[in-house]
């Protein structure tokens, strides 16, 4: 677990800086107090609280985080405020990070304890000669990873495609006998990918969705929905790579091809 050293350090009356950088032996005060605490093995970094932009730049100098108020720097177009305003946030969302990691292991058996719905779904995917993902932000990976296994190893033809790119072309080939398997965790993308949705309904095809339980998705009329745990944060894609896996493993099951060694493939790469 990482500790951190807080150090609040006050400028001075009229702007002039204060104490804090008055030179000890050719150090200033601050520095000294930045490098002692660096030298203790538990702490992993320094965060320097201040109002005063030369105490921010000698914080700087010894490697230290500043965290300054906003309202110094409003008239200031300093490249650093943003990064600034980012180590308070890391701050912030360190204790939901460490959260989502706790649940991260239910969250995977929750998506691995899916798989007789997937099974149902491998049923419908062996009977088509083409398939088409679609993800979009950090889950576009995952669509890339449920195409790849899929062709893999079933040797149905698929691809993927983030969303957003879906009318440059993958739109044309969309029809009742291209499914099409959407990423669709519940995170700020998400209107969005329901908007891709339409777009895929509107031509007939037929949509399968992987969505977060707390989506809000129903089930109708072209569009099948498998429910994986509420939304995990910035651990979403391991959830979500796990039922796009276990669909192309059950697919080649239902169509006999060797999962373990799929043509042409070798488990090493001799030749360049």
């Amino acid at each position: 677990m990482k500790t951190f050293a807080f150090i609040f350090a006050r400028g001075g009356s009229k702007g002039l800086p204060g104490k804090n950088i008055l030179d000890l032996n050719g150090k200033t005060l601050l520095g000294h107090a930045i490098d002692l605490a660096l030298s203790i093995d538990e702490i992993s970094e320094v965060y320097v609280s201040t109002d005063d932009k030369e105490i921010a730049k000698v914080a700087q100098l010894h490697d230290a985080k500043v965290i300054i108020r906003p309202d110094i720097l409003a008239s200031d177009n300093s490249p650093e405020l943003e990064s600034w305003k980012h180590a308070i946030n890391h701050l912030k969302d360190e204790k939901i990070y460490l959260e989502e990691l706790r649940l991260l292991s239910g969250n995977v058996q929750f998506a691995i304890d899916l798989e007789p719905q997937i099974k149902e779904w491998a049923k419908q995917f062996a009977l088509k000669d083409n398939a088409l993902f679609l993800g979009r932000g950090i889950h576009y990976p995952i669509a890339l990873e449920g195409a790849l296994k899929l062709k893999e190893i079933s040797y149905i033809h698929a691809e993927a495609y983030p969303a957003g790119e879906l009318k440059h072309g993958p739109l044309a080939l969309v029809d009742k006998d291209m499914p099409v398997v959407v990423i669709a965790p519940n995170d700020k993308l998400l209107e969005k990918v329901k908007s891709n949705m339409q777009e895929v309904k509107a031509r007939g095809g037929i949509l399968y969705v992987f969505a977060d339980g707390d989506s809000h998705f129903s089930e109708e009329k072209d569009i099948k929905v498998i429910r994986t745990p509420r939304h995990a944060g910035i651990f979403s894609p391991i959830v979500h790579a796990i039922p796009v896996q276990l669909l192309a493993y059950h697919v080649a099951l239902i169509k006999k091809t060797d999962v373990d060694k799929p043509r042409n493939l070798a488990k090493s790469v001799t030749v360049e």
